[in-house]
């Protein structure tokens, strides 16, 4: 009849209205949301770009999605030219030393993909038109959005302390553990105030001569990793899952590798002691000789930079103990 079919027009006009009504309200929060988020990424951009520091977007995997302009005054490049780079590319250290720092590296930054919150260590970056790579400090800080992971990243520029123009001395002594990411670290900590000496050149030298011989100590010293299951193992490109297995093994875990730092004006004395059974260090000239394929093994080329850095290498009888000795002329 005319009067059911004007009850039903009346619901539909009142569904239509009510649907309107939700419909602007929607609109209304969305348009609110969109202003709020436009706010916030304006004033996020504010922060970055009025940083001094170099500010960093990256997604889980290490790509940048976003540079603050502090790149172009600390680096030398636009923020667009970093967008789509791995962070690992803007390392760059001493050509003999490039894959040992990437290395070095890539294990931190896996292990903080797999299980930290944050990374904070030392890098060499080298400015454009340099030749000579600056440290700067890299921190990197897990953010969680709505979907996936994001990080933020940091990177400062080391100044040349002020104090160290004034240092007479300085000693000290660490207990490393078997973490061979702690490394590099305290190769750099190590040499940090040799500059007041002599130049960086040689300082870095010292640098990478230091860490190998903390590898030694950790790997063929505490770990009693042979020289042949590291080659072997290293071919194989299974070293890492190697180590691990020793690293946790009852009879190795708890061990430490001593370091005992001295220098002055006249030169710098380093002594480093592991808790291994010591090795048969007369084997060592033999295992520096130059194979058919007249390239060292990468370990091999490490103890050979470690006798031209230092002028006195000199181990105990038991071989688990070396005196490094640099003198200042």
């Amino acid at each position: 009849s005319a009067l059911r079919i004007a009850n039903r027009l009346l619901l539909l006009k009142d569904l239509v209205e009510s649907l309107n009504r939700r419909l602007r309200q929607n609109l209304n929060q969305l348009n609110s949301t969109n202003t709020r988020l436009m706010a916030s990424e304006r004033r996020y951009r504010h922060l970055i770009d009025g940083s001094r520091d170099i500010i960093l977007s990256l997604n889980k995997d290490g790509i940048i999605v976003l540079a603050s302009r502090a790149t172009r005054s600390e680096l030398g490049v636009g923020p667009d030219e970093l967008q789509g780079r791995h962070i690992e590319t803007l390392i760059h250290g001493d050509p003999a030393d490039q894959f040992r720092t990437l290395e070095f590296f890539r294990e931190r930054f896996e292990v903080f993909q797999k299980e930290k919150e944050s990374l904070q260590m030392k890098i060499p970056v080298v400015r454009r038109n340099e030749t000579q790579p600056g440290q700067f400090q890299l921190t990197l800080q897990k953010m969680q959005s709505d979907q996936e992971v994001e990080v933020l990243g940091r990177l400062v520029s080391l100044k040349e302390d002020y104090l160290l123009q004034f240092l007479d001395k300085e000693q000290l002594t660490f207990s490393l553990g078997n973490e061979l990411v702690a490394v590099e670290e305290l190769s750099q900590r190590l040499v940090r105030n040799l500059t007041r000496y002599i130049d960086s050149s040689q300082a870095g030298m010292i640098r990478i001569g230091l860490r190998e011989i903390l590898i030694n100590a950790i790997e063929h010293g505490n770990l009693a990793i042979t020289y042949e299951e590291k080659s072997r193992e290293l071919s194989t490109g299974n070293y890492s899952e190697f180590i691990a297995l020793r690293q946790t093994h009852p009879d190795y875990r708890g061990r430490t590798a001593t370091v005992d730092y001295n220098l002055d004006d006249s030169g710098v004395i380093y002594r480093i002691q592991d808790q291994g059974s010591g090795f048969n260090h007369d084997t060592l000239a033999s295992r520096l000789a130059i194979p058919e394929s007249g390239e060292l093994p990468l370990h091999g080329r490490g103890i050979m930079i470690t006798r031209n850095a230092f002028d006195l290498v000199e181990y105990n009888d038991k071989g688990n103990e070396v005196r490094l000795v640099k003198y200042f002329r």
